[in-house]
């Protein structure tokens, strides 16, 4: 292709003409397949254009935007494509755009770059330049990190440090050209680097290297950490922090450790200044958010910086005169910054003074700026405008200062501990109380009210009460400001919670009459009031014991269906919540109120159904009103008087349009929890809703939590060609934003992946889950229209999600579907779906296996397997189909030929796997007893098994009880198949024989004793086998006859109930020493154990059935 053919393609990429462009696009697919190609049309496309550039430039009709918009495209190729394959693993990468190309043509590309990147033509957009230096990063990281050892990396890029270090030491190269090499350099050597040593720790520096790299980048960092231009400062900070956490150990990191201080002398440097320097805040902020990340992650390595800057945070801290509210967000970092060195040690922190005048501790200075931040006023607001707000926004003060100090108060008293901060904190309190100021009283209520749960004292407890009821009790002679009265409300609906039930018992007529009171419009015209005084009231009635509280009901609710009609809608939303607050904890008989309660509801449910009525706040009303009346069919005793209303409700229900609702709206969650609570109160009434509600909660359980979005809205941009042309810095603000959103969180997945979540997405589907659970254990063989679906659901969230407990709720609905099927009478469909059920939960235990999950979501996986196996071979024939109530896992099976039965290939698989659970778990203790060991605590290091035993904590030995329980279960019901199997013949029976040895844990020896047991009567003694059946009681009943021994009752037990099955079937080996042990059992004194007991009856019947009679 000529050059002039190469740069028509460039800019048909960035064509306005769709037909045009996706010609391009397609184009580009088959170049992508060739990477020499590719690489080639690309370099050929940016010659051409930088020879056409002077005449395009002068040109009207093309001018500067033109030129940028094709340099932009070639780089952004480069840059989006390299990266394609650098960040991904090899196995997955789908274009070798580097590795496929000849090595003298990777060779010329690498100098291509680099030197387009120190020239910088005058033609090149600084996003276009940006793009060429991550392209070179792209590759310098490659080579890094994938070379044998640096030295060796370095040379097959010789001109990369040469030529990055001259652009940025020379003060004469562009700006932009500085800031790109800046960009090369961060994400090419210093993160290549770190990669090569973080897969390779035991890769050495040759001494020479080491010296010459260290000083290279210790230069070229300190140089660009000084640059004049401030986004190459900004670069620099990024990059060292980046290096700092990226490498794997303290030891690499003190390597590099002079870089720390510089790093530190210049965040000093530039935060000095913030007072005379405006321009230096953004640079302030990047400092302080960087060295937040590196104390987190590297706090050993910063330890001897600490004092330097802490001592920088406080100073920055501290208001400037006059207020500036641009210096916000470093203050706020600043403060960040302490109490994440208080978090990340703090004995040395608790000692650490700072010098002052008069010298301080770092203790005093931390709660020093707490305050500073809860005494800063409000310049946004006045009182007027307070008052009259109708919206959510409670920060009474200040939304940003009080709140911070609030939290950064109770985060400091958690960190320093208790006895440190608490008395210090009281004492600035009790002198803010007793000022006249409002400004004062409302922090020291704030601090009261994240403090009141470290108070433990009764005379504590009574001054905080005391020192806040003045404050919004209307008989008190104080006048306090609206703010004022509303921190104090919120105070005391925490202290309900820390001071229960003791300030329920001895304030609550105070309380409530007060509470009251501000409820009515007349006495508190402010909506911010009233709404914190019924949330604040709904808090105290719930803890409030029965005896007091019935005798507040009528009040209660009374005022609470004045403050619906009163509105405004946030008033409206917390009468309603409080409504249902009321409702559900009512310990008296809640019929009598519901005839004058429920049609106030309807009717706001009404009011809020017509679509004129509908705005993004009422969504969330209607959801409420949707909670309350739900609430109150559950607590009406005398469930006809609700029947019309649930039904009604139900109606309503069906004539939203959730097609118009976002799909990670909360009120969808509220939705989904009505239908549960309405189908829990309806039963199998509910059953004709089932068509109304599945499709809605199988879109839920569907939900990719990622995006929020169901997997069908997909983008315009299909899977092959997916990357979207733009600048990453552009968009990065934006992207903060958002994530700042409290509706998104950042977690890691399973993959170690970092990922943006929608977390109402979340809810919904855990709701969606938990009410599919419920209405399949309720109505069973109606849900069957619905397994098909809502299996699939179920196996997108075990294979993709990363939350615990929802794995665990989705594999027990699972197993209830197993239910639904078998319960309908489809024996090939119970196949069918046993099968999916069994890759699910197969995939669990594996995943655990690889140390992902918790071993509550395992006992979970666990326990559904044994449900859905007896569900799937139970004959649902012998009891009634309206019963749903009967347990069958505790019912005898009474398999038949038409019982569905796992195959011999799924048992040996499941053995296989269970056996590799039980391991793990093994493995697990094992750990921790070696954690033991090293802890003065462990007494009898000497005894393994005895550390395995109390090493082994309540749910490791419930998961092996459960896995004990279902091998048990298989045993039973697959026993023809079980000798032949290699799991069982070579895996299981060879592991449980060798367990039961007596220097095992009693962990080990109970699981492997029930398996046997349960082998021994269901497979060993009624096989054909002879020498399979002497091979094996050879060897299990000596070791049966040590486990005889009453110091392990539950041990003994299943021993005993072993030695009853050989009596009854193979007397012959129940020799002398065995009689004499069963003697002993049965004459032994009795015990309050139940479980021994049972044993010495079981012994007593295994002699009478050797013809022995015990004393």
């Amino acid at each position: 292709m000529s050059h002039n053919a190469c740069f028509q393609f460039v800019a048909s990429l960035s064509s306005a003409d769709s037909t045009t462009r996706s010609q391009a696009e397609s184009y580009l697919k088959e170049l992508l397949k060739t990477p020499e190609t590719f690489i080639t049309t690309l370099v050929q496309a940016l010659q051409a254009l930088d020879e056409a550039a002077p005449a395009m430039l002068a040109s009207p009709a093309n001018g500067p935007s033109g030129v940028f918009a094709s340099h932009q495209m070639v780089f952004l190729l480069f840059r989006q494509k390299l990266m394609k394959w650098t960040y991904m693993p090899s196995e997955d990468r789908e274009y070798q755009i580097f590795d496929s190309a000849p090595e003298p043509m990777q060779s010329s590309l690498q100098s291509f770059l680099l030197q387009y990147l120190s020239r910088c033509p005058p033609q090149t957009s600084s996003l276009a330049l940006k793009a060429c230096a991550v392209a070179v990063g792209c590759i310098g990281k490659s080579l890094i990190s994938e070379a044998e050892d640096l030295p060796s990396a370095m040379s097959s890029y010789p001109d990369l440090l040469s030529t990055l270090s001259s652009t940025l030491l020379t003060p004469t190269s562009p700006p932009v050209s500085r800031l790109a090499a800046m960009h090369a350099l961060g994400s090419g050597i210093l993160e290549g680097i770190a990669s090569h040593l973080s897969s390779n720790p035991t890769s050495k520096f040759h001494a020479d290297f080491q010296v010459q790299m260290q000083s290279s980048c210790l230069v070229i960092l300190t140089s660009a950490l000084n640059d004049p231009h401030f986004p190459v400062r900004r670069e620099a900070v990024r990059a060292t922090n980046s290096l700092f956490q990226m490498l794997p150990t303290d030891e690499l990191r003190s390597f590099f450790s002079p870089l720390l201080s510089t790093l530190i002398a210049t965040s000093q440097a530039h935060l000095t200044k913030l007072h005379t320097t405006p321009d230096h805040h953004e640079l302030s902020v990047t400092l302080l958010e960087n060295l937040i990340e590196f104390v987190s992650c590297c706090f050993p390595i910063a330890l001897q910086h600490l004092p330097a800057i802490s001592q920088m945070c406080f100073i920055v801290i501290r208001p400037p005169s006059p207020p500036d509210q641009d210096l916000d967000p470093v203050r706020q970092l600043a403060l960040e910054m302490v109490l994440t060195m208080a978090e990340c040690n703090p004995s040395f922190c608790r000692s650490l003074s700072l010098p002052s005048n008069p010298p301080a501790s770092f203790s005093d200075l931390l709660l020093n700026s707490c305050f500073t931040f809860l005494l800063e006023p409000c310049a946004d607001e006045t009182t007027e405008e307070w008052v009259a707000a109708e919206s959510h926004t409670f920060d009474a003060i200040d939304i940003d200062h009080a709140e911070i100090g609030r939290d950064a108060l109770a985060r400091s008293i958690t960190a320093l501990s208790a006895s440190t901060m608490i008395p210090s904190t009281f004492s600035r309190i009790h002198t803010l109380l007793n000022t006249p100021s409002p400004v004062h009283h409302h922090a020291a209520l704030c601090s009261l009210s994240c403090t009141s749960h470290y108070m433990t004292d009764a005379h504590t407890r009574e001054q905080a009460i005391s020192a806040t009821l003045p404050f919004f009790c209307p008989t008190s002679p104080l006048n306090p400001s609206p703010q004022v009265t509303f921190a104090a409300i919120e105070c005391i609906a925490v202290m309900s919670e820390s001071f229960t039930p003791r300030i329920q018992e001895t304030h609550h007529k105070q309380i409530i009459t007060a509470l009251l009171h501000h409820t009515s419009k007349a006495n508190s015209p402010a909506a911010r009031i009233r709404a914190a005084a019924i949330g604040a009231l709904s808090t105290f009635i719930e803890l409030t014991p029965a005896s007091i509280a019935n005798s507040y009901l009528d009040s209660i609710l009374g005022r609470l269906v004045t403050a619906v009609s009163e509105g405004p809608i946030m008033v409206v939303e917390y009468a309603v919540t409080g409504i249902a607050s009321v409702a559900s904890s009512s310990r008296s008989n809640f019929d009598s109120y519901y005839p004058a309660i429920a049609p106030i509801l309807k009717n706001v449910l009404a009011s809020l159904s017509v679509s004129s009525a509908i705005t993004p706040e009422t969504y969330l009303l209607r959801g409420k009103a949707l909670e309350a009346l739900s609430l109150l069919f559950v607590a009406v005793s005398d469930k006809s008087i609700c029947a019309d209303d649930m039904t009604a409700v139900m109606s309503a229900t069906a004539s939203f349009d959730l097609t118009i609702i976002a799909p990670d709206d909360p009120f969808r969650t509220y939705l989904i929890k009505c239908w549960t609570r309405i189908a829990n109160t309806a039963k199998l009434a509910f059953t004709p809703y089932l068509p109304l509600i599945m499709p809605e909660l199988i879109r839920c359980m569907s939900l990719d939590v990622e995006t929020g979005q169901a997997p069908d809205a997909k983008d315009r941009y299909n899977e092959d060609y997916d990357d979207e042309f733009y600048d990453e810095d552009e968009y990065e603000d934006e992207d903060e934003d958002q994530n700042s959103d409290y509706n998104v969180s950042t977690i890691t997945n399973r993959n170690g992946s970092r990922i943006t979540i929608s977390t109402p997405a979340l809810e919904e589907q855990a709701a969606a889950v938990h009410t599919t659970l419920f209405l399949c254990e309720s109505l069973q063989h109606h849900m069957y229209p619905y397994v098909e679906a809502t299996s699939k659901a179920l196996t997108q969230i075990i294979n993709s999600s990363f939350h615990d407990d929802l794995v665990a709720y989705s594999i027990t609905t699972f197993s209830e579907l197993v239910r639904c099927v078998a319960r309908s009478n489809q024996r090939q469909g119970v196949r069918t779906i046993l099968e999916i059920f069994l890759q699910s939960a197969v995939l669990i235990l594996q995943n655990w296996e690889n140390q992902d999950g918790s071993v509550e979501t395992v006992s979970c996986t666990v326990n559904a397997i044994q449900h859905a196996l007896v569900y799937a071979a139970f004959d649902y024939s012998t009891i009634s189909l309206g019963d749903y109530e009967t347990d069958v896992t505790d019912l005898d099976l009474n398999l038949t030929e038409s019982s569905v039965t796992l195959t011999a290939q799924q048992v040996d698989s499941l053995t296989s796997v269970l056996m590799s659970t039980f391991d793990e778990t093994l493995q697990r203790i094992a750990v921790r007893v070696a954690e033991a060991k090293c802890s003065t605590a462990m007494g009898d290091y000497d005894n393994h098994a005895a550390e395995v035993d109390r090493c082994a904590d309540a749910d490791d030995s419930e998961l092996i009880s459960l896995i004990a329980t279902l091998f048990s279960r298989i045993i039973e019901m697959h026993s023809s198949v079980l000798l032949s199997l290699s799991s069982i013949k070579s895996e299981l029976i060879p592991a449980a024989l060798e367990y039961t040895n007596p220097h095992f844990s009693a962990v080990q020896r109970r699981f492997s004793l029930n398996i046997l047991a349960d082998l021994l009567e269901n497979s060993i003694i009624p096989s054909p086998d002879v020498g399979l059946k002497q091979s094996f009681l050879t060897e299990f009943v000596p070791l049966l006859k040590v486990c005889l021994d009453p110091a392990d009752p539950e041990l003994c037990k299943v021993a005993v109930e072993a030695s009853h099955i050989i009596a009854t079937n193979v007397p012959a080996l129940a020799d002398d020493e065995m009689k004499h042990k069963l003697l002993a059992i049965v004459n032994q004194a009795p015990e309050s154990s139940k479980i021994f007991r049972t044993a010495q009856h079981e012994a007593s019947s295994a002699l009478n059935e050797l013809g022995i009679r015990s004393l």
